[in-house]
């Protein structure tokens, strides 16, 4: 065993503790848990050392579940920081220790909602335009940067996770007020963050090159321009759903198929009418999610 594994392993091991007698609630418990069990049938899936990719998923899931504890922050930084080192050894570990750390420890239960007096459509219109510029972005650096998709996008997430722990450390700053206008009535600080990092990641693990594009630019893009139509001109609500309209939905099946057919050609069109139905029923988790699972399970059912 090298150096950098005892210092991860150590790091791990003590973060693991803290979690287990700090721990407030026994669902939260239980998902640690019951993550931990599926990121070792992952592990053993994608041919991977469990103890690294345990180590990444314990180190996340502290940072995203204690916000704003500048100590637990630091000592989370220090195992991040070997946890990249493993790149080199199993370059799917980064991405896949996000994923199960994030979506384990965020996102099911939100905990503190902040509180919005009034949601505009011209704050709704700003907040889905940046997330639209940040999913071009993304794309593009994904498709013409040479490096590697798993470094890249543990590295954008890991940028995130500092940034939003800083902002709820120093409430006061410019940084909070920009998140907190980014962010949704009623739902807690970095909710829709979170959820992209943990479908991108997702969409990353577990996709090919090509189809990973086309599910990014739906829970970037795509789901974006849905409410920005769907608000404006959605008075015909669908039947199912009174929250969603019916241009909302085209909305996201049009953006979404123009994309994803410059990369899986007529496929790209029908995964894209597969993730607007997604889109528009009630949510189980969040439909950044949501989506890219229930592709995934379509793709590998059907052999596409």
């Amino acid at each position: 065993m090298l150096l950098y594994e005892y210092i991860l392993y150590s790091i791990s091991f003590i973060l693991l503790l803290y979690k287990i007698f700090t721990s407030k609630s026994s669902k939260d418990l239980f998902l640690f848990i019951l993550f931990s069990l599926i990121s070792f049938l992952a592990a053993n899936y994608a041919n991977l050392n469990f103890l690294l990719l345990f180590s990444g998923y314990v180190i996340f899931n502290i940072m995203i579940s204690l916000y704003g504890t500048k100590f637990l922050e630091v000592f989370s930084i220090i195992g991040t920081y070997f946890i990249f080192i493993t790149y080199f050894i199993a370059p799917i570990l980064i991405p896949l220790a996000i994923f199960f750390g994030g979506i384990s420890s965020y996102g099911i239960y939100p905990r503190k909602k902040h509180k919005v007096k009034k949601t505009t459509y011209k704050k709704e219109l700003f907040r889905n335009v940046f997330t639209i510029i940040s999913g071009f972005i993304l794309i593009l650096l994904l498709i013409f940067s040479n490096i590697s998709p798993y470094l890249l996008i543990g590295s954008i997430f890991l940028i995130g996770i500092l940034l939003l722990n800083t902002s709820i450390i120093y409430k006061t700053g410019p940084l909070s007020k920009l998140l907190y206008i980014l962010e949704r009535k009623n739902f807690r600080l970095g909710h829709g963050a979170i959820w992209l990092g943990i479908g991108t990641c997702f969409a990353i693990s577990y996709f090919s090159f090509n189809y990973a594009i086309p599910v990014i630019s739906f829970i970037f893009i795509a789901d974006c321009v849905s409410p920005i139509f769907g608000i404006k001109y959605g008075k015909i609500k669908l039947p199912y759903n009174k929250n969603k309209s019916v241009i909302g939905t085209l909305s996201y099946f049009i953006a979404g198929a123009v994309i994803s057919y410059l990369f899986i050609g007529y496929l790209g069109i029908i995964l894209a009418g597969i993730g607007a139905i997604i889109e528009s029923l009630p949510v189980l988790l969040d439909d950044n999610f949501d989506v890219p699972f229930v592709i995934f399970l379509i793709v590998k059912i059907f052999g596409l």
